[in-house]
């Protein structure tokens, strides 16, 4: 531009009146949009090299920390490459492994109701004040038990976001016991398992002192118990003894009143 300036001003004092063209090389015009040309291009290189230096700085998409690196700074990484294990802090996910009998006391087929199902959290003896509830449950056994397993959210695990101080830290690959509150059932009759007969049946004494064998409906049962929905009432005198060859109507005695007679 300096150079454009003192030829414009030996062209003033020569007096010459050159053509356009002439006077465009004179003023050395071409040369001026040359390099403002290649200011412009390295300009464009300069705003490349600032976009690609911010692209050198990952961001996690989620809060988190490192649990191992697997590259140091001033390393070339690629779109591939392995950079560090990242675990979200805002949640943890748990397997909690229960017996395929108790999925009855669960809406499993209902993921929104399932995941309604209050969740306590216990770590050696003590509950956790975390939040938990059930994700869905996982479409695979157990390997070593052959049992159903939940899937479970714990928000919060490290509690970084409670103002309540507590005395347990939660960490990756921790033991925890998980009590899960099943569905409320009403007029639940519990038995000892040993009162159940079979086919599902139930021995009765009616009124008239003869045998009745009532089919019921058995919501669960174990070596202990058994709990029955359906088919007996809570007056219903249930018999205890073991009959050999029991026959529908068939007369008893009632232990308690023959001891009485006996004395």
């Amino acid at each position: 531009m300096g150079q454009q300036e003192s030829a414009k001003k030996e062209l003033e004092l020569s007096g010459e009146k050159p053509t356009a063209l002439s006077r465009s090389l004179i003023l050395r015009e071409p040369q001026l949009a040359q390099v403002r040309a290649s200011i412009a291009q390295l300009e464009a290189s300069y705003l490349t090299a600032q976009n690609n230096l911010k692209e050198t700085s990952i961001k996690a998409p989620y809060d988190g920390v490192i649990v191992s690196k697997s590259a140091e700074l001033g390393a070339y990484v690629s779109a591939q490459s392995s950079i560090v294990e990242l675990v979200s802090t805002d949640t943890f996910w748990m397997s909690a492994t229960l017996p395929l009998a108790y999925l009855k006391f669960f809406n499993i087929d209902n993921t929104q109701s399932l995941s309604k199902t209050k969740v306590t959290l216990f770590a050696e003896g003590k509950s956790l004040h975390v939040k938990a509830h059930i994700i869905k449950l996982l479409p695979e056994l157990d390997s070593t038990t052959k049992q159903a397993k939940l899937l479970i959210s714990i928000e919060d695990p490290l509690g970084l976001k409670s103002t309540e101080k507590s005395d347990y830290t939660l960490l990756l690959g921790d033991t925890l016991e998980a009590h899960i509150h099943a569905n409320t059932y009403e007029n639940i009759i519990t038995l000892p398992a040993s009162l159940l007969r079979a086919n599902n049946t139930v021995w009765v004494m009616r009124e008239d002192n003869t045998l009745e064998i009532k089919p019921v409906e058995v919501l669960f049962k174990n070596a202990h118990e058994v709990l029955i929905q359906k088919g007996i009432r809570t007056d219903d005198k249930i018999i205890s003894t073991y009959l050999s060859a029991p026959v529908a109507g068939m007369k008893l005695i009632e232990l308690s009143t023959s001891k009485k007679k006996g004395k």
